[in-house]
């Protein structure tokens, strides 16, 4: 078995489907005991930037006080007046010099791609000031003060000139914090912090009044799946500076509680900040990532999509990869901060869930209300809604409610076989704590790679790994346990029949040489063979049909009805192995050219000879993809058969090899055998008798294979002509509807939007109130993504 997981896993590496022909990179496989698991997905848990993405950033907009401004033609363009703006403009300068300071970026003057940056995000920060003729050139090393200079040259109005920042501390980005800053002291000795991040984690350290206006233009870039940073600074004295200083030492001597007094250090210094600005940058989609959902989706596997991004920004991305289908009711939970909160929430949830029947549901959740959900114990009450829904969205996710997200599911009652899919260091925990882990190589290193079982280059090629490569682990394996049961069970089993005729003694129907080499020689190399290239289906339907993924998944094919019916038939052809040549010795036990009767061992060889032809007729009946390795497999056991029988019978063995031979029982016998045509008759006669009842199975299999296949094409034409019909349901937070209801109502009728409405009130049912418009064939109570009740 570990034999043929070890050198199955090679035909996953040497698909060349699954090789990136631009970055030269083969899908690799770092845990070969897991192949079968590919063909047994339910849940798959992906990450969202650099998996569903390029993550190459294209830096679209910025705002400043909100102004929004872009790039065009190495100017700066004011979005509101369509006018150009000055560099030399003090705020547009201060966020233009944060951009090109705040970062870690390293410059390799000898490579052909001058940058390189662990971050994307500040990758096109560089990229974007370098179109503006601001030329960050890399830090040099001062000798006389021991400290790092960054260089940046400036090009502005026909006029160039340098600026050195002594570079005094980086306060790195991590995972918690959600924010990077730098402690910059500039030529006029003055110090500045300048700092980026989330606008969750930047905002509570800023003046809510200042934030304010950037709150719509936030919402705006999110609403069109950018990706968002907020930039701020503080100027700081020379004695704030030596305090920060000296505490940032302390903290890093302390070799038990550096961490901790790192995170303090770094909480007091990051306050009270003041906003330069707010970014935006666009991740575009990798190639055919909506396609790959939508096949998976289809195979049977819930798709939860977990990223640290803005709920406004994953909402866009996931709608425009079709994560969400039109059909979909989709809930929204976010910013729950109390128990009574998360509770009503679920209520209602359950009673439309029970109210809408057949309905298919979409979950929309944030960080700070799974974290709430998490420290009051409704874990069990949300797993119970969400394995409902089809598709799950987890916005503002930590690394480690990644991994709790994926060990809530894997450890349900149903024990569903989970994978998850990553690209960063922030994924290894939920890649690790799935039960099949994926990398994908992407810009942020390969640690998510090194971390997964199974590892490759672009998202599209999951759809390949789970229906193609899972599909033929799994029945590869499932073919050869049941075949392995069935060989040794029809072998065994005529011992026992054999039993009733002698009383139950020790005498053995089988020579001691043919119970040796049975599983050894005569029945070992098809089976091998078999599970390492066997197709039931063709590779090209199992792309296009992904409901051959369902049929495989739960262990179908080696569930208790399989084994099952692999023993009757296993019954069956034991029985017509031994009693159709029993039967035929009572009839005439003369049945040999020289007149004699059979013996023991010839009787026993006959029945050998008889499991021999009916096992292989058995695996050539269930071996669909009959190929040149078939034919090998088949002529290795017949010389086996001739090597074995023929030879050791053949001639005369000196001790010790007598001992297979039976004392030399067993001399000539087959050959006196096989010169019988009553012989040749009854190794035929049970040949067909046994074989006959597969034959029948095998139609009917056929032919309720094709029913269902109809059934499930005529299910999918169902959905996509009732896709455009079914409306576009988005309900945010339920149990806030019941504060200030009409209010919200009348406004959203009152507007011009004319979508219908749709009232929800706390009671034991739904009362709903709807008027379709029929151009945007939409309900929704509130647009989510422009107005909600708080």
């Amino acid at each position: 078995m570990e034999l043929i997981r070890f050198v199955g896993s090679n035909f996953f590496e040497w698909d060349l489907k699954m090789y990136d022909e631009k970055n030269e990179q083969p899908a690799k496989v770092n845990s070969t005991d897991l192949n079968e698991d590919l063909g047994q997905i339910e849940y798959l848990f992906s990450d969202k930037t650099g998996t569903l993405t390029e993550n190459e950033m294209l830096f679209k907009h910025f705002c400043i006080n909100g102004d929004i401004y872009e790039e065009k033609y190495g100017d700066i363009f004011n979005l509101n007046s369509q006018t150009i703006k000055s560099i030399t403009n003090p705020k547009i300068f201060r966020l233009l010099e944060a951009l090109t300071v705040c970062h870690t970026v390293q410059v390799d003057k000898t490579s052909s791609e001058k940058y390189n940056a662990s971050s994307p995000d500040e990758l096109s920060f560089i990229k974007f000031c370098f179109n503006l003729g601001i030329l960050y050139e890399g830090d040099v090393f001062d000798k006389t003060k021991n400290i790092f200079n960054r260089r940046v040259v400036y090009n502005i109005k026909d006029e160039t000139f340098e600026k050195k920042y002594e570079i005094m501390y980086i306060l790195e980005f991590d995972s918690v914090r959600k924010r990077m800053s730098i402690i910059v002291k500039n030529e006029s000795n003055e110090y500045f912090l300048y700092c980026k991040g989330a606008d969750s984690s930047i905002a509570p350290r800023c003046s809510c009044k200042t934030f304010s206006l950037y709150e719509d233009s936030l919402k705006e870039f999110s609403e069109k799946g950018w990706r968002t940073l907020v930039i701020a600074y503080k100027p700081l004295s020379k004695s704030e500076y030596l305090s920060y200083s000296q505490m940032l030492d302390q903290a890093n001597s302390d070799i038990l509680n550096k961490e901790e007094k790192l995170d303090k250090c770094y909480d007091l210094i990051e306050s009270n900040l003041k906003i330069i600005g707010v970014t935006s940058v666009e991740d575009r989609l990798q190639e055919d990532v909506e396609g790959t959902l939508f096949a998976l989706r289809q195979a049977g596997i819930k798709i939860w999509i977990l990223t640290g991004d803005k709920l406004e920004t994953a909402v866009n991305i996931s709608d425009s990869c079709k994560h969400f289908s039109r059909e979909m009711f989709k809930f929204v939970l976010k910013n729950l901060k109390t128990t009574t909160e998360v509770e009503e929430n679920f209520t209602i949830i359950n009673e439309q869930m029970k109210s809408s029947g057949k309905q298919s549901y979409a979950l929309i959740i944030d960080g700070v209300s799974l974290e709430t959900i998490t420290l009051n114990k409704n874990q069990n009450d949300f797993r119970s809604i969400a394995v409902k829904c089809d598709a799950v969205l987890c916005c503002r996710m930590s690394p480690s409610q990644k991994a709790n997200i994926v060990s809530l599911i894997k450890n349900s009652k149903e024990r569903p076989m989970t994978a998850a899919i990553g690209d960063g260091a922030n994924d290894v925990s939920m890649i690790q704590e799935a039960h099949v882990g994926i990398g994908i190589y992407g810009k942020e290193g390969r640690n998510a790679a090194r971390s997964a079982d199974f590892s490759f280059s672009k998202f599209k090629y999951l759809k390949r790994a789970f229906l193609v490569h899972g599909y033929l682990y799994y029945t590869r394996i499932a073919v050869l346990v049941l075949y392995f049961f069935y060989k040794n069970f029809v072998f065994s089993v005529c011992q026992t029949y054999y039993g009733f005729w002698n009383a139950f003694s020790s005498t053995s129907v089988f020579s001691s040489l043919y119970i040796s080499i049975f599983n050894l020689i005569l029945s070992s190399v098809p089976p091998f063979i078999i599970a390492l290239f066997e197709q039931q289906k063709n590779v090209k339907d199992l792309e296009q049909t992904p409901f051959f993924y369902r049929s495989i998944r739960k262990n179908k094919p080696l569930s208790a009805l399989q084994f099952l019916k692999w023993n009757i038939i296993a019954v069956w052809h034991s029985l017509s192995c031994f009693f159709i040549p029993l039967g035929v010795c009572q009839i005439n036990s003369v049945l040999l050219n020289d007149g004699k009767n059979f013996g023991n061992y010839e009787f026993g060889t006959l029945i050998v000879t008889n499991i021999f032809v009916v096992i292989h007729l058995k695996i050539f009946l269930v071996w669909k993809y009959q190929n040149i390795f078939a034919l090998f497999s088949y002529l290795m056991s017949i010389l086996g058969f001739l090597l074995s029988c023929f030879l050791l019978s053949g001639f005369i063995l000196p001790f010790p090899l007598t001992l297979f031979t039976e004392n030399q029982a067993l001399y000539f016998g087959i050959f006196v055998l096989f010169s019988s045509g009553s012989i040749w008759f009854t190794i035929i006669l049970s040949s067909v008798v046994s074989i006959l009842p597969d034959l029948v199975l095998i139609i009917i299999e056929n032919l309720m294979e094709k029913v269902k296949l109809n059934k499930f094409a005529k299910k999918e034409i169902f959905i996509e002509s009732n896709r455009a019909k079914s409306p576009n349901t988005t309900v945010e937070n339920f149990s806030l509807y019941s504060i200030g209801m009409e209010r919200s109502i009348a406004s959203f009728e009152s507007s011009n939007d004319l979508s219908s409405t749709y009232m929800i009130k706390r009671n034991s049912t739904l009362n709903s109130s709807r008027a379709f418009n029929l151009k945007s064939r939409r309900i929704s109570p509130i647009d989510t993504l422009s107005q909600s009740i708080i």
